[in-house]
């Protein structure tokens, strides 16, 4: 299994949640971070901006998605089988409880506690 994705290579101190997709061959980056003020900032690639800002109870939604996924028991995803894929890292920390997990095999396979997370933050941050 590939290793080497570090929390703090993808979750500020100051945040609670932060996604980061890498794609070693093109070296491109895109992020996204839930910062604990509220503020919601994302990478492009080649910018950063601020696309929306939280308030405390849409925190405390955010927080209840990301523990209520099943992240914290969720295995990194191998691309042993794959060719060309880039690295999609999810990275959370609630009180005492932190974690990075990974999908090495992007976008070949979806990971399936990714995927119900971003389909959640995404209707909480139209609201």
């Amino acid at each position: 299994m590939e290793s080497g994705i570090k929390i703090e290579d993808v979750l500020p101190v100051d945040a609670f949640f932060a996604t980061r997709y890498f794609d070693q061959h093109r070296n491109f980056v895109t992020r996204r971070i839930y910062y604990e003020t509220g503020m919601v900032k994302a990478f492009d690639g080649k910018e950063w901006w601020v696309p929306c800002v939280l308030s405390n109870e849409q925190i405390a939604e955010v927080k209840k998605v990301i523990s209520k996924s099943d992240i914290v028991s969720a295995s990194d995803l191998s691309a042993t089988d794959f060719y060309d894929t880039a690295i999609l890292s999810f990275a959370w920390r609630f009180g005492s409880q932190q974690g990075v997990v990974s999908n090495w095999s992007f976008p070949a396979l979806e990971h399936p506690v990714f995927e119900k997370i971003e389909i959640e933050l995404e209707k909480l941050e139209t609201d």
